[in-house]
């Protein structure tokens, strides 16, 4: 049945798709073809940029429906159109330049605090080296103490980064589970950008001549 006084046979049952956004559940969709009016068409095409693609769809369509104006739009563009994702490329977009931010912010504090830190062990180090310790052995000590920190500020920042991402999902139907592999990304990729801020200092404070630190003490 289409509407309440036409009468259809159906001819086939396609699979469950989305025909809103993922934040809703699948719907019941009726696909029929009317031979007295048409609104819209979808094509799908192995090749949509293919040289005379376009214009071969359009002289098909004015061939069958010579009173209908023809307009082609992609499935992004009918979906930017409809503003099925409008809110979450905001927070996207927002989200990219906090995150561009915070680790500028981050790396420049680091940074800061692993020169300050250098110029106050300076002594210290140089002593080290005269004892004989090496300089992968002065590099290690000095980066897990940078590393404790990390750990610390992972174990304060986790669950707080869960409990808003579970909460954000809940807001979609269709939704993924988050699990350790995320969280264990994050960490992998934090004490990667923290490696490049610290390595560089405390290297150059291993590698200076102990002479001159002890010298300036």
């Amino acid at each position: 049945m289409v509407g309440e006084n036409q009468l259809a046979t159906i001819v086939g049952v396609t699979d469950d798709f989305f025909n809103v956004s993922l934040q809703n559940k699948i719907i019941p969709c009726l696909l029929f073809y009317g031979t007295n009016w048409v609104s819209m068409a979808s094509i799908r095409m192995e090749n949509p940029n293919g040289a005379g693609t376009n214009s071969f769809i359009e002289k098909s369509w004015q061939a069958l429906f010579p009173d209908q104006i023809y307009k082609a739009m992609t499935l992004d563009y009918y979906m930017e159109q409809k503003a099925f994702y409008v809110l979450e490329n905001i927070m996207y977009q927002g989200f990219k330049i906090f995150v561009l931010l915070s680790i500028l912010i981050g790396c420049m504090g680091l940074y800061g605090l692993v020169s300050f830190l250098a110029l106050q062990r300076q002594k210290e180090i140089g002593i080290r080296k005269v004892l004989g310790a090496s300089v992968g052995s002065i590099v290690y000590k000095f980066s897990m103490e940078f590393t404790w920190l990390i750990l610390i500020s992972f174990v304060i920042a986790a669950p707080l980064a869960y409990f808003a991402m579970s909460s954000w999902l809940q807001t979609f139907a269709n939704r993924i589970s988050l699990n350790a592999g995320y969280f264990l990304l994050a960490l992998l990729v934090s004490f990667l950008v923290a490696g490049c801020t610290i390595g560089y200092q405390a290297v150059k404070a291993a590698v200076a001549n102990p002479v001159k630190s002890l010298r300036t003490e």
